[in-house]
Order: structure tokens, then C-alpha cells, then sequence
């Protein structure tokens, strides 16, 4: 309560009081709340773990708290009236009056910064700045500054512990209790294939895996802390990366007593378990190698003079696996006769440091002599052998190979060497690697000058392009076999057939040629030639004769008689044209040209007495043939066909992979009469000379063809002829 009141006076005299009464209490109230606030305010700006400083928009500092003197170690007289960019070392004056012009009243602004001591250590502080309202035109502000040394202490090291994280080759990272990703280093996104932004949140595939596979729910059991820890492999796909072998290892993130998630470290193992692998297998095919080769290995220490065998090297000696291997003992596994052979390698090596490679006589398991092909490799440091390693093969039934392959050799020399016919070796590069004995006396040249040689210079039946070909063409499983004619040393020709085939000489391909000198053939065949001429003429001059006497004895009568001669006639024409046919075949070269079957076939066919025979041609390709020859092939077949078919026999010519066929639709030959059917003078038919398919026979083969028969598509004979050259 407050009370204000004055005395009335008349004159001198005091008559009356007069006054006034007024409730203050709430007054009384905001004062004393005020001096509390104050007081307060005072104890904390005084007592606070903060550094507190008031100043003007001059920069310069009215009050400062005892915190403030601490930190700065000066006393409060000494640093009121300084300027704050005398103790902010990074601000800038007019940067500061830029910013505190822009301040509204209360508004706060906050920055960090770095001061200074009184001793000159630096430390990094956070300032957060407020404008205060003032009753005067002088702007003050307040400055509660912190250090945060320690803040940026735990930031270093934080940053630390996140560049080593994420230079980690293990993948890390930390689960949340749904198994999701929380937290990735960059290695665990790389996995995925994917940033750490974009994988935390994600559900981990693995934890899904681990929770999936296990009995119970171990991961859950990490959670509630009944379980330290949970390891082991797993492969499964990883995003983008494909399928992975990985090994991990989860523990609980335990943080003031509880557990808050899982610490996961996943390793990708995939490259190591496939070298695993690799090398596992690789060992398996050593060891199957060893076995199979009879090879086994050996190391020997210089040092104290212990060996070391493999697996195969027990088995090949017939030594128990678990004897102790000296060199003594290894020496005693050999020959007795031969045991100085290997020691004095082996002596010599550890001295010289320079390999060995010797064969020696070892008893085995079967105590059957074996030969042995012993190596040896020093390993040299610093001019000393560290270690002397090697291997041991089991080379009895080798050296019985070579054995046996010097013998053939050497019978093949004799073989060669003891034909009759020219025999060379040419190599694919058309040069001679070997020539015989016969090929010397017959050439007329020495062995020396036919190496020196190739075909190309002995031959003169052919043009060089061709007998290029011939060698550039020679089939690998087939013979090759051609006419031409070699020229001697004494310029002599001499007509000559040759036989090649592709062989190995020498570790190389090489064709093997024989040449058989033909004069003898060619002559009879050229006097067999005249002799059929000179007959043919004889015998076709009394059947012309003949013929016109019975076309005379027709104009006076009408015989049957008369028809069977005429028949006889045609018959003994027959013949006289399939003798000279024979007889000329082989005489002449073949001329093969491009025949077109379509209109040939047609030419072939009006050729031959066809009667009511259809022909059907299904093949139009052109063919490399003889003409002529081709010409005498198909009407043969063709008059084989009506002969033997009937008159109304349907004659089909088609195509096969690599030639054609002619067949009817007869009753065809039987089985077991077909391998006679070629032979010169077989026929079924009355009237047949029996040589005409002897002369099909003889025309596929001076084409360098193949002719078989068979049974055709409508039970009749089939021929089929093979190996023919078609042109595109």
C-alpha cells in the first residue's frame, strides 16, 4: 500500500490532513519479479559456461562475463572498450557493420568463427548474435559465444572414421531391426550398384537370406541381445552385380545400454572361392596328370639334404608313403647299376647350379627294371642353390616306342628304297623332301639334284597351274590317282601313272607320289586300238555287203528269215561299236568342259532305240565332264534300261549331294548279282553284247568317279555316280 498525503493550514495553524491511498501491490510484485529476473539474468551472465559479451554497432564491447575473461585470460577493465574484431581474427569490420545494420531487433544470427587467446592459441567458436532494444540511438548487441573445439575434435574424428569406413574393401554397414540398410559405406552401395542416398532405406537382401535359410530367427536373437554375434557365407544375387559368394559377420550396435540396430561387415569372396576352386581342381588334374603321365616330383634342401616327393613318386618307386625320404633313401630307389648316374647329377648340380637330365633304371612295385627320365632345376640366390627341384617320369614304354619306331623307320627306308616304282616325298611347299633308289636310276638324276628338284621339273604331261592344284587339292583320306608322262635327265619321256596320298613326313603334311612307268599298257593299248580298227573295218565290209543283199532278197520275197538275219546284223554291229569303245578307252586324254544335263540328256536319249520308254529328268545342273564320253555313259545306261525294263520302261535321272543317278522302274538285279553286273560280257537280255556297262564303268573311272548300283525308288535298277565335279 502507498500513501501520499500534505497538512491544511489557516494562517499558522493546522487544521486538517489531506491524502491519497493507492494499491501498489502489484507494482511491488513486478519490481521484486524484476529484481529476481535481473538477479538471475545477472547470475547467468556471470556464471555461464558460455562466453557473453555486449557491444555497440561500433564494435566496441560494453560488458563482458567472467567466462569471457577466462577464455581470453584478461581481466574485465581490460577488455571493455576493445573491438570484437580485435579477438574474432576472421571477420572483416565492415562485413560486421554490414551485418548488424541488417539486424532487426531480436533477430538472431548465428556463425562460426575462430578466436583467439591471450597466448595466441586459436580455437574454433560458435556466435550467435541479437540485436537488443535500447531507449538511447546507441544499437547494442548481445554475443553469446561457444567453444566448440571439442564438437569439431569428435567432427575430425567422426570424418576420420567415415574415410576409413568407406576405404574399407569389406562392405559395412548398419541394419535397422527390420532388416533394413540405416546406414552404407560406399563400398556396401558399390555392391548393390548403387549410391549410399539411394540404398539406405532399402531392405537388405541378405538379412532376408540369412532370416530365410536359419532354424528360429538369429538375427532377431541380435536384437534382443541373446546373441553376440552371427557369421558365415552365403551366395546369393547382389542388384546389378550378379550372383556373389558372401562371407559376413553381424554384431550388435549397442548404445548406453541398448541395442539400437546391427553392425554388418560383408566381405565378397566370390574371387577367392573361384581360385579356391581353380586351385583345388588344379591340384586334382596335377595329381591325375602325374598318374596318367607316371610322373612324379621331387625337391631336395641343400641344407640339411631332406627330399621331398609327391604322391606319384611313393607309387612309381613302390615306396611306403610314410617313409622318411633322404637323398640316401631316394639314391637306393634306382638300379644299383645306374644309382651313380643320378648322384653324380644331382652332386654336380648343387655345385654348378646348372640343370640335369639324365635316364636311369629303377625296380618298382612289380620289381620289373623300369627306365626313368630324371630332371633336375637348381634355384640360384646370390650364387648359392637354395633349393634343387625336379621330376621323374616313368619312360619305359617311350623308349620301347622309339625302339619301335627306329625299326620302322628303318624298315620303311628299306621298303622304299626297295620298290620298283619311282617313289618321292613331296612337301606342301611343291618341293621333293625324299626320293628312292628307283626314282634315281630312272630319272637319270642324282638323289642330291632331285632334292634340289620339285615335280614341276620332271613333269611334262601337265602345266605347272595344274600339278599346283593336284597338291593344293590332295583329299586327306582318299588316293589321287592321275596319267601324265616324266621326262629323264637324257630327255626321255616316259608315260606314267601316279598314285598319291597325304601323309606325315617328318612331323610335317607331305604327299606321298608313286609313279608307275605305263609304256608297256600304253603300247599294247595302242595295238589294241589299231588291231580293233583294222577289225572293225574287216568285219563291217562283208555285214554292209550283207545288209544290201538283204534288202535285195526282200524285193523278191517276203521271209521271216529274212528278219532274224537283220537282227544279226544289228547285233554284230553292236559289238564291232562296243569293242572299238573298249578298245579305245584309256587310249585318249580326257577333256573335261561344262555339260548342261538338261538338253544333253534329251540329245543322249533320241540317240538310243527308246521304243515307248520315257525318260524324266529331274537334275539341270551343269556338270565337268568329257563330252564324248559322257555321251557313250548315258545312252549305255539308257539302252540297259530298255533292254532289260521293257519297252515302256520310265527312266528317271536325278540329283545326289555330290553326283547324280540313272534308274528305271524295271524289276531291277538282284542282290547277289550286282558285283556282276560291270563285268565285261554279263547281260540278261537276248541279244545284249554285255559290254555296256563295263564301257559306264570304264567312263566313270577315267573321270576319277565312282559308280555303285543299287535298288531304285520303284524296286528297278539304280546307278549311282559319285565324286562329280558340279559347276556353278
Amino acid at each position: 500500500m502507498w500513501e501520499r498525503g500534505r497538512g491544511v493550514y489557516e494562517g499558522d495553524s493546522l487544521v486538517a490532513l489531506e491524502g491519497f491511498i493507492t494499491d501498489v501491490t502489484e507494482r511491488k510484485e513486478r519490481e521484486e519479479r524484476l529484481e529476481r529476473t535481473t538477479a538471475r539474468l545477472e547470475a547467468l551472465f556471470e556464471n555461464s559456461p558460455d562466453m557473453i559479451d555486449v557491444h555497440t554497432d561500433e564494435g566496441t564491447i560494453l560488458d563482458v562475463n567472467k567466462r569471457f575473461c577466462e577464455v581470453f585470460d584478461q581481466p574485465r577493465e581490460e577488455l571493455l572498450g576493445t573491438k570484437v574484431w580485435d579477438l574474432d581474427l576472421e571477420s572483416d569490420p565492415e562485413e560486421l557493420r554490414d551485418v548488424w545494420d541488417g539486424m532487426d531487433v531480436g533477430e538472431r544470427h548465428e556463425v562460426e568463427t575462430t578466436f583467439e587467446r591471450a597466448d595466441g592459441e586459436r580455437f574454433p567458436v560458435k556466435v550467435h548474435l541479437t540485436r537488443l532494444p535500447t531507449d538511447d540511438e546507441e544499437e547494442r548487441f548481445i554475443v553469446i559465444s561457444r567453444d566448440v573445439s571439442e564438437r569439431k575434435a569428435r567432427e575430425r574424428t567422426l570424418r576420420r572414421y567415415e574415410q576409413m569406413v568407406n576405404t574399407m574393401r569389406e562392405a559395412a554397414c548398419i541394419y535397422d531391426e527390420e532388416g533394413r540398410f540405416d546406414l552404407v559405406n560406399e563400398r556396401m552401395a558399390e555392391l548393390y550398384g548403387t549410391t549410399p542416398d539411394a540404398l539406405e532405406g532399402r531392405e537388405s537382401t541378405l538379412i532376408a537370406a540369412i532370416r530365410d535359410d536359419a532354424d528360429g530367427d538369429p538375427y532377431r536373437e541380435l536384437l534382443d541381445g541373446d546373441r553376440e554375434e552371427l557369421r558365415g557365407e552365403i551366395e546369393q544375387p547382389i542388384g546389378e552385380y550378379g550372383r556373389a559368394v558372401l562371407e559376413y559377420r553381424l554384431t550388435p550396435l549397442v548404445s548406453e545400454g541398448s541395442v539400437e540396430g546391427v553392425v554388418g561387415v560383408t566381405r565378397d569372396i566370390t574371387d577367392q572361392r573361384t581360385r579356391e576352386r581353380e586351385f583345388e581342381r588344379t591340384r586334382e588334374l596335377l595329381e591325375r596328370t602325374e598318374r596318367i603321365a607316371d610322373v612324379g616330383g621331387w625337391e631336395l634342401d641343400p641344407d640339411t639334404m631332406e627330399v621331398f616327393w609327391t604322391a606319384q613318386l611313393y607309387e612309381l618307386f613302390g615306396v611306403d608313403r610314410d617313409t622318411e625320404v633322404s637323398l640316401e633313401t631316394a639314391l637306393d630307389a634306382y638300379h644299383e647299376a645306374d644309382r651313380r648316374i643320378v648322384a653324380d647329377a644331382v652332386e654336380t648340380a648343387l655345385e654348378s647350379g646348372d640343370p640335369f637330365d639324365v635316364e636311369a633304371r629303377c625296380r618298382g612295385p612289380t620289381d620289373e627294371a623300369r627306365w626313368l627320365r630324371v630332371q633336375g632345376v637348381p634355384t640360384v640366390e646370390n650364387g648359392d642353390v637354395v633349393t634343387l627341384r625336379g621330376a621323374v617320369q616313368d619312360v619305359t614304354e617311350q623308349r620301347e616306342r622309339e625302339r619301335q619306331l627306329q625299326r620302322a623307320q628303318r624298315d620303311a627306308s628299306e621298303l622304299f628304297n626297295g620298290m620298283n616304282d619311282s617313289a618321292w616325298v613331296i612337301g606342301l611347299d611343291e618341293r621333293f623332301r625324299a626320293v628312292n633308289d628307283a626314282a634315281v636310276e630312272t630319272l637319270g638324276y642324282s638323289r642330291s639334284e632331285l632334292l634340289s628338284m620339285r615335280p614341276h621339273d620332271i613333269d611334262v604331261g601337265l602345266e605347272d597351274g595344274e600339278i599346283t592344284a593336284l597338291i593344293e587339292a590332295m583329299p586327306e583320306d582318299e588316293m589321287q590317282v592321275f596319267e601324265t608322262a616324266h621326262e629323264t635327265a637324257d630327255g626321255e619321256r616316259i608315260p606314267v601313272e601316279i598314285n598319291s596320298s597325304l601323309i606325315t613326313y617328318q612331323g610335317e603334311p607331305a604327299v606321298l607320289s608313286i609313279a608307275r612307268d605305263i609304256s608297256d599298257r600304253k603300247q599294247r593299248e595302242q595295238q589294241l586300238a589299231e588291231f580293233a580298227s583294222v577289225v572293225s573295218h574287216d568285219l563291217r565290209n562283208p555285214l554292209n555287203v550283207a545288209e544290201g543283199r538283204i534288202q535285195l532278197a526282200r524285193e523278191e520275197c517276203d521271209s521271216e528269215h529274212l528278219e532274224a538275219v537283220e537282227r544279226m546284223h544289228e547285233r554284230m554291229n553292236s559289238l564291232i561299236n562296243d569293242l572299238l569303245t573298249l578298245a579305245r578307252s584309256g587310249t585318249s586324254v580326257i577333256e573335261p568342259e561344262t555339260v548342261e544335263l538338261g538338253r544333253f540328256l534329251d540329245t543322249c536319249w533320241r540317240n538310243v532305240a527308246t521304243a515307248d520308254a520315257t525318260l524324266r529328268s529331274r537334275i539341270d545342273r551343269p556338270i565337268s565332264g568329257d563330252r564324248s564320253r559322257l555321251q557313250q555313259l548315258f545312252e549305255n545306261l539308257f539302252r540297259n534300261a530298255v533292254e532289260h525294263a521293257g519297252e515302256d520302261v520310265t527312266v528317271t535321272v536325278g540329283e545326289l549331294d555330290d553326283g547324280f543317278y540313272v534308274e528305271d522302274d524295271g524289276p531291277g538285279i538282284p542282290p547277289e548279282r550286282r558285283s556282276e553286273a560291270f563285268e565285261m560280257g554279263y547281260s540278261t537280255a537276248d541279244g545284249g553284247t554285255g559290254f555296256g556297262l563295263n564301257i559306264v564303268e570304264r567312263v566313270v573311272e577315267e573321270h576319277g568317279w565312282e559308280i555303285s548300283l543299287t535298288e531304285g525308288s520303284e524296286g528297278g535298277a539304280r546307278f549311282e555316280i559319285r565324286g562329280v565335279g558340279f559347276e556353278r
